[in-house]
């Protein structure tokens, strides 16, 4: 991470930041079985007979993921007790290889049939724009009293995008592994919308009220048809080849409507 911030007068703060996430997630699974009694699960095979014993398997996956943004923001002090805030925060690029692999055993109670398999290692590696935000917010002092702050931000999750390592075409096209994922998600996929607002007062020089408030709203679509259908995205993906030749169009977009809001 880097960081390059600039104050002139106190008044007025400028700064910007390149972060560098990295993730390492990782995820095992392991299942195991065995009988109470081996006389119960007989096992013909055409070199003989024998009894199960017990049975294994596992499963590793894990997924290595780093990426890259930048944030750009300033604070502004036009008075004593007001103070106004605004940043703009890139998409990050993030590049993600997720590797697996499985495995199983079996043992019998005759160990000549004994058995066990491993798949060869599984590997994947792919590309995802996230979506770029913007806040704002602005807070005002009363004296030694309290304050009350608010501040807005809004997510673009329409840019979204994955992106195979390999391919350099920006842009959407049927080349594009992704595509149909990529479109459908430009299509039912807007502006995410968040309002939060808080205040404090100090009752006593030891004792303080505090309140706070969020709302937000959400990305997700829905869109009127040719046909007069409202679709939904798993309609347009489950027929898009109708769509992406135009043999049926969608005409009108919506958003759900849906609100989350807190209180504290």
């Amino acid at each position: 991470m880097a960081n390059v911030a600039f104050n002139y007068n106190d008044k007025f703060y400028f700064g910007i930041n390149v972060g560098v996430p990295t993730i390492d997630y990782q995820y095992s699974e392991f299942f195991a079985e065995a009988p109470v009694n081996i006389e119960q699960f007989p096992i013909e095979f055409n070199e003989g007979n024998t009894y199960f014993r017990s049975g294994t398997y596992d499963y590793q996956y894990l997924a290595d993921i780093s990426g890259i943004y930048a944030k750009v923001g300033f604070i502004w002090l036009p008075t004593r007790n007001l103070r106004i805030g605004a940043a703009f925060q890139t998409p990050t690029m993030m590049t993600i290889r997720e590797t697996w692999n499985y495995g199983c055993t079996t043992d019998y109670d005759n160990t000549r049939f004994n058995g066990d398999i491993y798949s060869p290692d599984g590997e994947y590696s792919y590309g995802l724009r996230t979506p770029y935000r913007f806040n704002a917010g602005a807070a005002f002092t009363f004296g030694q009293k309290g304050f009350i702050s608010v501040d807005y931000e809004m997510a673009d999750y329409s840019v979204m995008k994955f992106r195979d390592i390999y391919d350099d075409d920006p842009y959407y096209s049927p080349n594009d592994l992704f595509y149909d994922v990529n479109k459908t998600n430009r299509n039912f996929c807007g502006l995410a919308h968040q309002l939060r607002a808080g205040a404090e007062f100090k009752v006593t020089p030891a004792f303080a009220l505090r309140a706070g408030y969020t709302i937000a709203t959400s990305p997700e679509r829905y869109w009127k048809n040719s046909l007069g259908n409202e679709v939904t995205a798993d309609d347009y993906l489950s027929n898009f080849a109708d769509y992406d030749k135009n043999l049926v169009t969608l005409v009108t977009p919506a958003y759900y409507g849906d609100l989350t809001q807190s209180f504290s």
